[in-house]
């Protein structure tokens, strides 16, 4: 496997796939045709967006498949970009002064409610360890972010492999920050070079290394320059190797907390 960039696949276009579903991996008749953007449109600011080869982003997908993320796309990009630490994104940046006001001002109280649960005073600190006192916080819904990392997973196991992946795949998603240093290590060595769209504002790229039989994988998901996130998809007869690895009896939590900074100034 070429360790560097493939420029075959970062050429690719949505008709090169086959007619398979991202999301479901089922044949998608003609009626029913979809393009799903992976990682999602909705993270790359409308601005922005002329200098993003987001034909690069898109894979087939039913429609109803495809219309049943949005929310969640739309949520996490909300959370993320506003976290303390993702300013230093250009792309994170441009969804602060663009799109996420405007999606603020015409919620309504209950979705605004809905999306910036229990908002308080909390301790922030800096990735240093840097005290930089009491910021408006939120708590957040980890089962969302989780949904939308497992599609980007699927999207860049579709562009490598030319096929969806298996709908009986076991999938894992975890903050890579909470993770032994020793226990990513090896695999990360062996993963591709870092992979984005051409023209990324520094909203997403990758790492990843998937077998040649395509049944396991391994994933590095860099969000808004900031966010690390480990990702495993196993098939059930990869998954027997691994069912005493300690990766795979994850707790996740339910709710995590966050500094949103266009809160907190």
């Amino acid at each position: 496997m070429n360790k560097h960039r493939d420029p075959e696949r970062r050429n690719r276009r949505i008709e090169d796939y086959p007619k398979r579903c991202m999301f479901c991996a089922k044949e998608i008749p003609d009626d029913e045709f979809s393009r799903e953007h992976s990682p999602p449109k909705c993270f790359y600011e409308k601005l922005l967006r002329n200098d993003v080869d987001l034909k690069g982003l898109e894979l087939p997908a039913h429609k109803n498949c495809n219309n049943s993320f949005s929310g969640d796309n739309e949520y996490v990009r909300n959370i993320l970009a506003g976290v303390l630490g993702a300013e230093n994104s250009s792309g994170a940046k441009a969804l602060v002064n663009g799109v996420i006001p405007i999606f603020m001002k015409n919620s309504t109280p209950k979705k605004l409610e809905a999306t910036y649960k229990k908002v308080k005073l909390r301790p922030a600190y800096s990735n240093s360890g840097i005290f930089l006192g009491n910021k408006p916080s939120i708590e957040v819904e980890w089962s969302r972010i989780e949904r939308v990392l497992f599609n980007m997973i699927k999207g860049i196991y579709y562009k490598v492999s030319m096929q969806p992946m298996p709908t009986n795949f076991h999938l894992l998603v975890l903050d890579a920050s909470v993770l032994p240093s020793e226990v990513v290590h090896h695999d990360v060595e062996q993963m591709v070079h870092w992979q984005s769209i051409k023209g990324d504002p520094e909203v997403f790229r990758c790492r990843y290394k998937i077998q040649r039989n395509n049944t396991e994988a391994i994933f590095l998901i860099n969000l808004f320059n900031y966010f690390y996130f480990w990702g495993e998809a196993l098939s059930p007869e990869a998954l027997k190797k691994y069912q005493n690895k300690e990766l795979f009896k994850p707790s996740s939590p339910k709710s995590k907390i966050l500094v949103p900074y266009y809160l907190a100034y």
